[in-house]
């Protein structure tokens, strides 16, 4: 359902609430107050809340790709910075790309910190560590995404393109 956050969005009870005990009237209806994921505007509101939590954390959002933030490291770290195995420029401490829903995120021990607070607070469908997936991988926004055990990453969309994409046949001539 389109909503411009003007119109409010009305539903009935769910069954499980009423065959619950909730001390509801049945025919009443729920009337939403806020974004409903699922609605037009509500995968751009839960990333904007998305976004805002996790620049709370320390994330910082990329000015070139929106989409992705990164934790920078300590500002000790960029003096004597041991985790970085001797390279001399800074190494962000973590990585976190927020596709609408899904989201694909790694780094060091600091950054694993704050993303448990993350999921904490967001409760995710599906939290899967994709270096103990295998070849198999893991689909995110159709693209299969895989770790292999030399420590590559590979990235495809091979499956969507067999299975979604079809053929467009014109005449001769039309283009």
């Amino acid at each position: 359902m389109k909503t411009n956050r003007k119109q409010p969005v009305a539903a009935s009870l769910p069954d499980g609430m009423i065959k619950s005990g909730f001390d509801i009237d049945p025919r009443q209806i729920l009337i939403c107050e806020t974004e409903v994921y699922g609605l037009i505007s509500g995968p751009s509101w839960l990333r904007q809340s998305v976004v805002g939590f996790l620049e709370k954390l320390g994330y910082v959002r990329n000015p070139y790709e929106k989409c992705a933030m990164v934790l920078p490291p300590e500002p000790k770290a960029l003096i004597d910075d041991k985790s970085s195995g001797g390279r001399k420029d800074p190494v962000n401490d973590g990585l976190i790309l927020i596709e609408v829903d899904d989201v694909l995120e790694g780094g060091n021990q600091r950054h694993r910190k704050s993303v448990e607070n993350f999921y904490e607070t967001y409760k995710c469908g599906k939290r899967e560590k994709i270096v103990d997936l295998g070849d198999e991988g893991t689909l995110i926004s159709g693209i299969r995404v895989r770790r292999h055990r030399d420590k590559r990453s590979s990235w495809d969309m091979n499956e969507y393109t067999a299975t979604k994409l079809q053929g467009i046949e014109y005449p001769r001539g039309l283009i």
